[in-house]
């Protein structure tokens, strides 16, 4: 799987350098990373190489490759070539250890998510029901989930029988819909962090009444809401990855 040079320096707080491919090199994918050293001539175009300012001696960076680059001393950008360089500069605070592992877990993350939409896909085909693809959600996720109509009432869960200490998930699948003092807080809640895809938002976080946090996202028709899906933040934390999960869940 590839990831974009962009997500790659957004997750490193990085800077672009050179970004020399008709302009567009944020969009460049990426299918593996590396360390580089002085001595390799066996560069691939479609890795990144990491390397550290001080490490660059007497060589500009001008083969056509990627490059993440440690600015562990201050960098003169004529060493990173006059063309057919696309360079990503991070802090000095980063060692190439820490990069690499977080580069390739953002490699994990992408696999994990085109596994998961595969599986997905292969549910709809086969005309899983509610149940059952709420089912699936819980053991791609690995947390609880709970889905309720406009108006706030149960429809189907899974995963929300484990749950020993969430007093608001107990009432409602006890009860069959949320408490009034739950339903108040989620519509005059003016801090829920929101995440925007373009300008329509496709999930926020929910705190106020829970111990736990969760991740709701609006199931639509036509634009119009039909059941909102929660991830409970029970088992362990949210990730990135979850989220973007549990918006092909529902969509």
């Amino acid at each position: 799987m590839a990831v974009t040079l962009k997500k790659i320096m957004s997750v490193l707080n990085g800077r672009p350098i050179k970004m020399s491919i008709n302009g567009s090199g944020e969009t460049i994918e990426i299918k593996g990373i590396d360390y580089f050293t002085e001595q390799r001539a066996d560069l691939s175009p479609d890795y990144a190489y990491v390397i550290k300012v001080s490490e660059i001696i007497q060589r500009r960076l001008d083969h056509k490759n990627c490059f993440i680059i440690i600015e562990d001393e201050p960098l003169d950008e004529k060493q990173t070539g006059e063309s057919g360089t696309n360079a990503i500069l991070v802090d000095k605070d980063w060692d190439p250890e820490t990069v690499v592992k977080r580069v390739r877990q953002l490699f994990e993350d992408q696999y994990r998510i085109g596994n998961s939409s595969i599986k997905i896909l292969e549910s709809c085909q086969k005309g899983y029901t509610i149940q059952q693809l709420l089912d699936l959600g819980y053991q791609l996720l690995g947390n609880p989930l709970l889905l309720v109509d406009v108006s706030l009432c149960f429809i189907a869960h899974s995963g929300g029988n484990n749950i020993d200490n969430e007093p608001l998930w107990e009432w409602t699948l006890s009860k069959g819909y949320v408490n009034k003092e739950y339903a108040k807080s989620v519509m005059t809640d003016d801090n829920q962090n929101e995440i925007d895809q373009g300008k329509e938002v496709l999930v926020i976080w929910e705190t106020g009444l829970l111990n736990h946090r969760q991740l709701v996202g609006r199931v639509l028709k036509n634009n119009r809401p039909l059941a909102y899906l929660k991830l409970l933040e029970y088992h362990h934390p949210i990730t990135e990855s979850d989220q973007e999960i549990l918006i092909m869940l529902w969509r």
